[in-house]
C-alpha cells in the first residue's frame, strides 16, 4: 500500500485537531493492528464500519489495505464529516467509501444501517459499555465489533460477559499485537431496545 498520499491527509487531519498527537506512522501501526485482526477472518469482511471515526483512521487505512471492502466512515461533527469527504475524494476511494455524518444513537436505528456489516472498529470511541451499545445494532449475526483498549486492559473486568449480552455481544478474545485489542462477537441481532436515544447510553450505562 502507497501511504504517502494517506500521511498527508492525516498530517492534515492533525493540523485541523481532528486527530491524536502524535508520528503520523504511530497512528499507522496502531490500524494495522485492526488490519491483522480483519485479515484473521476467511472470507475477509466486505462491510467494515469505523465508530467515530474522528479524522479518519483507522477507516482510511483499511480503505487502502483492503481493496475489495466497503468502508463507512461514521462521525457525529459536521467538520470532521466535510474534511472527510474531501479526503475519501482526494484518495480516489468515493467508489466504495462513505461518509455518515450522524450520532451512532441515531445511526443504529436506520433502516439502511442497522444489521448491515460484518465488521465494526472502534478506536478512542467511548467507554465499553457505551462502545459495545452503539456498536452492536450494526452489525450482522455473527459479526465482529473490534475495540482498541488501554494496555494492560483486564477485559473481564471492562467488558463483562453479562453486560455485554444485552446487546447480543460475546467477548471472544483478548489480543495483543501492535496495540491491545478486544474483539466481541455477535451472537444475535442486537434487541429492539437498543441503541436507546442520545445521550442515555452515557447517562446510564449497560454495565
Amino acid at each position: 500500500m502507497d501511504s504517502s498520499k494517506l500521511i498527508s491527509v492525516l498530517s492534515e487531519s492533525q493540523q485541523l485537531g481532528f486527530l491524536g498527537p502524535g508520528p503520523i506512522e504511530a497512528h499507522l501501526r496502531h490500524s494495522a493492528g485492526f488490519l491483522d485482526i480483519i485479515e484473521e477472518s476467511k472470507p475477509t469482511p466486505k462491510d467494515i464500519l469505523d465508530l467515530g471515526t474522528g479524522g479518519g483512521i483507522p477507516g482510511l487505512f483499511l480503505a487502502l489495505a483492503l481493496p475489495d471492502a466497503r468502508i463507512s466512515l461514521l462521525d457525529a461533527s459536521v467538520k470532521r464529516c466535510a474534511f472527510l469527504k474531501k479526503t475519501v475524494t482526494t484518495l480516489e476511494l468515493d467508489h466504495r467509501v462513505e461518509v455518515i455524518c450522524e450520532r451512532a444513537e441515531v445511526a443504529g436505528r436506520s433502516s439502511l444501517l442497522r444489521g448491515a456489516f460484518s465488521t465494526v472498529v472502534a478506536r478512542s470511541f467511548a467507554q465499553p459499555p457505551i462502545t459495545a451499545e452503539c456498536g452492536a445494532p450494526f452489525l450482522q449475526k455473527d459479526g465482529v465489533l473490534i475495540v482498541s483498549e488501554p494496555p494492560e486492559s483486564d477485559i473481564a473486568i471492562r467488558w463483562p460477559k453479562t453486560g455485554c449480552a444485552k446487546v447480543s455481544l460475546v467477548p471472544e478474545q483478548s489480543i495483543k499485537s501492535t496495540h491491545t485489542f478486544v474483539k466481541l462477537r455477535m451472537i444475535n441481532l442486537c434487541p429492539d431496545e437498543y441503541p436507546r436515544r442520545v445521550g442515555i447510553p452515557t447517562k446510564r450505562p449497560i454495565f
